[in-house]
């Protein structure tokens, strides 16, 4: 037979091992007979509630703890969207956190102020964030229309452009202000839709000088017709790619041939009325 003392280590030892669980668990035994009985009680320390388990409850273990929400980093798509995010980012480009300031007069510019505050030579995570949203034009046009950046296109681009104004109309300098403000609203409520200004649709043509003689091939299927069973060759189709398909999804009220126009000069492509208006319409319908 175990002595006394014998049975009071092991029981001493089974309440450790009770307190053990209490911590470990949501729902310790020890605490579930404190909930029949009259504890009142409520401290910290293990050590004063294990061995007055009746009148003593332990702060912590029979509270279900919160789950840790794990920040889900946001994709490139939701920091354009984000206007919080977008200050923060373009705070990089031209704000109080960049390392170099830029003269940015339009989106080629501001495509190269993003580029160089976003490679390699960066900082922090967001050093090779260009790697991830430098191909696609349709992310950066809407970082572009934040109204920091186009206030400062408007203030950078104001002086040549209103001479360029004098100089074509052969008006005064305060009409040619005048002027140049009116063409401003235009331009920015067009960037804010996604668009490209006309005046920048020029720096993305191609010179003439570099432009090909003649288109490059594309590869052509043999495919029957529906009526007479007739073989006949048409181009392959290319596919879209995800920013092309997110620009139309986006542009989902603009008229087909505003939108072809500036889907072919945003990605460099030649798409017809007839394959954007398709692939535009399979799109907003599978949503």
């Amino acid at each position: 037979m175990p002595s006394r003392k014998e049975i009071t280590k092991q029981s001493q030892q089974m309440r450790l091992i009770d307190d053990q669980i209490a911590e470990d668990t949501l729902s310790p035994q020890s605490l579930a007979r404190d909930r029949a009985s009259t504890s009142r009680d409520i401290v910290f320390n293990i050590g004063e509630w294990q061995h007055r388990t009746s009148v003593v409850d332990y702060r912590g273990a029979d509270v279900r703890r919160t789950p840790i929400e794990h920040k889900k980093r946001k994709s490139v798509e939701d920091l354009a969207d984000d206007p919080i995010e977008a200050e923060r980012i373009l705070s990089y480009v031209n704000g109080d956190r960049a390392v170099r300031r830029h003269a940015i007069t339009n989106f080629d510019s501001f495509k190269e102020a993003f580029r160089d505050a976003f490679t390699l030579g960066g900082r922090g995570s967001h050093a090779r964030l260009w790697d991830t949203i430098g191909g696609q034009d349709d992310l950066l046009l809407k970082l572009y229309a934040h109204t920091k950046i186009q206030e400062q296109v408007t203030r950078n681009s104001k002086e040549s452009r209103v001479l360029d104004l004098m100089s074509k109309y052969k008006i005064p300098r305060h009409q040619a202000n005048g002027l140049y403000e009116q063409i401003r609203i235009h331009e920015i409520q067009l960037v804010q839709e996604g668009m490209l200004p006309v005046a920048e649709r020029q720096i993305h043509a191609i010179p003439e000088t570099l432009a090909p003689t003649s288109p490059p091939s594309r590869m052509r299927i043999s495919q029957l017709s529906r009526a007479g069973g007739r073989v006949y060759q048409r181009a392959k189709p290319m596919p879209y790619t995800i920013p092309q398909m997110r620009f139309l999804r986006n542009n989902g009220g603009v008229p087909t041939r505003k939108v072809t126009a500036q889907f072919n000069i945003l990605f460099q492509e030649s798409r017809t009325q007839n394959s954007i208006y398709n692939k535009r319409y399979r799109l907003l319908k599978s949503e």
